[in-house]
């Protein structure tokens, strides 16, 4: 990051780059420089024993925004049926996090009939040639206008541009050594500076207890093991949906049985029919085009898409053998990762043993692979399939791929065991609030760090009046 693109070395790329998990045999893994220490898979202090799903906890600090791609959504006023809130109390505070991050994109009246837009863009990402063609193609094409029952757009993406921002080099399927995708920890280094907020590095939080005035908090150093006690008056827990688990059964507040609700992802790849043009080497590898569909028959849920090009990504990455590849195809080459909602995907039961480990089982959707197909099906029957090639049987599934899970501890209006109310409060605990996805009534085909980011913000704010 300390340099440009151009004086990189061939080496360093290759290492940071690195991702044995990127092939065509294996369930893709997000890492960070090639690094998977955002994946607690192995910690004395917090064992987890991990099923069929690619599920684990996290304590990199920032969580899982160490590693995403910067997609930002909010909910669709679909998504909403689920909730006891409505969309107006969450407006103010999608506006109040939208002021404070960077937000990349493009006016698009008819997409933001479905995800609304809560401010100005600060830019937009260049395109890949192959999504841009793609986009055009589509934009241009007059039964665009007709179908409410597909969208497509320039993806809206959490990530600086403009002067200061992405300069496209290409390897942000990796991470960005310039910091341009935003992570949560750049909110939590703001605060420290500011002096408003005490970041613990090597604390870790084994356990609490509500009384009816303050929470007091069982402390761990993972460096000494040394145990400290401490009381507040209130507790916000933002652990992501396994680590606010653990705190909780560890706590004895919740019943040993918490099922998560998962969005499974799929990967279909896309063939262009047109030649797209000659290569363009500078542009991000993060999704590109965002597109939503709704398949007959499936409770009238969006099923959500995301399109990337890998181009850029491949041409740092094969350096000087990339001149002899075969752009011609590798360009019409496109990957779309496909989002379900909880309502037509697996879940999670999570369950801790004697020695406090926690494990987690897969509870299969039988009709999965049908609902999938039927998906593929419709996208190949809109408008996105008359200008690439799409076969539905080469798709990949992920069950609770992406991270995309939550919802064990739902808000209701009437909350009882393992529920909570509209702030986050378990049954009978008043000061301690519960504010990441565990508390999603329903986890969105669409992303969900935006929503994450304003809920939170809407429970705090309230809760502190």
């Amino acid at each position: 990051g300390s340099s440009t693109p151009d004086k990189w070395k061939y080496k360093d790329i290759q290492r940071v780059t690195n991702n044995p998990s990127l092939s065509f045999f294996k369930k893709p893994q997000k890492l960070v420089f090639g690094s998977n220490y955002v994946y607690a898979l192995k910690r004395s202090f917090s064992k987890f024993i991990r099923g069929q799903q690619p599920i684990s906890p996290t304590f990199s600090k920032g969580g899982f925004s160490r590693a995403w791609g910067g997609a930002a959504l909010p909910l669709s006023k679909n998504d909403l049926k689920y909730w006891p809130i409505s969309y107006d109390e969450l407006i103010p505070h999608y506006r109040e996090i939208w002021k404070n991050v960077p937000m990349s994109g493009i006016n698009d009246r008819k997409y933001e009939e479905i995800y609304p837009r809560f401010g100005p863009y600060s830019g937009s990402l260049a395109l890949p040639r192959p999504c841009s063609t793609l986009l055009k193609l589509i934009q241009n094409d007059i039964g665009l206008s007709v179908n409410n029952n597909f969208h497509i757009s320039q993806s809206r993406l959490m990530v600086s541009s403009g002067i200061n921002g992405c300069i496209n080099c290409g390897i942000c399927i990796s991470g960005c050594p310039y910091g341009h995708i935003f992570q949560g920890d750049a909110i939590i280094d703001s605060l420290v500076k500011e002096g408003m907020l005490k970041y613990h590095k090597y604390a870790f939080v084994d356990n609490l207890k509500a009384e009816k005035s303050f929470v007091k908090i069982n402390i761990l150093d993972t460096r000494t093991r040394k145990k400290t006690l401490k009381i507040f008056d209130k507790i916000f827990i933002a652990a992501g949906a396994i680590g606010t688990s653990g705190i909780l059964l560890r706590s004895g507040l919740v019943e040993n049985k918490i099922t998560l609700l998962n969005s499974d992802k799929f990967i279909l790849p896309l063939f262009l029919k047109g030649n797209p043009g000659k290569h363009h080497k500078d542009s991000p590898s993060l999704s590109s085009l965002f597109t939503s569909i709704k398949t007959p028959g499936q409770h009238n849920s969006w099923i959500h898409g995301q399109v990337s090009s890998v181009s850029s990504f491949l041409d740092l990455k094969w350096g000087k053998i990339s001149p002899i590849m075969p752009w011609s195809l590798i360009n019409r080459t496109l990957i779309m990762l496909g989002s379900l909602p909880s309502s037509l995907s697996s879940k999670t039961l999570i369950t801790m043993q004697r020695d406090k480990t926690l494990k987690s089982t897969m509870i299969a959707k039988s009709d999965v692979n049908e609902t999938l197909i039927k998906a593929i099906v419709s996208f190949r029957s809109s408008i996105l399939g008359k200008y690439v090639l799409i076969f539905p049987k080469f798709h990949s599934y992920l069950p609770a791929g992406g991270h995309h899970y939550g919802g064990q501890f739902p808000m209701t209006s009437n909350p009882s065991a393992n529920q909570t109310d509209t702030l986050g409060r378990l049954k009978g605990v008043d000061n301690i609030h519960i504010i990441d996805s565990s508390v999603f009534p329903h986890i969105p085909s669409s992303t969900m760090v935006y929503t994450i980011m304003a809920n939170a913000h809407r429970i705090v704010i309230k809760a502190l009046k």
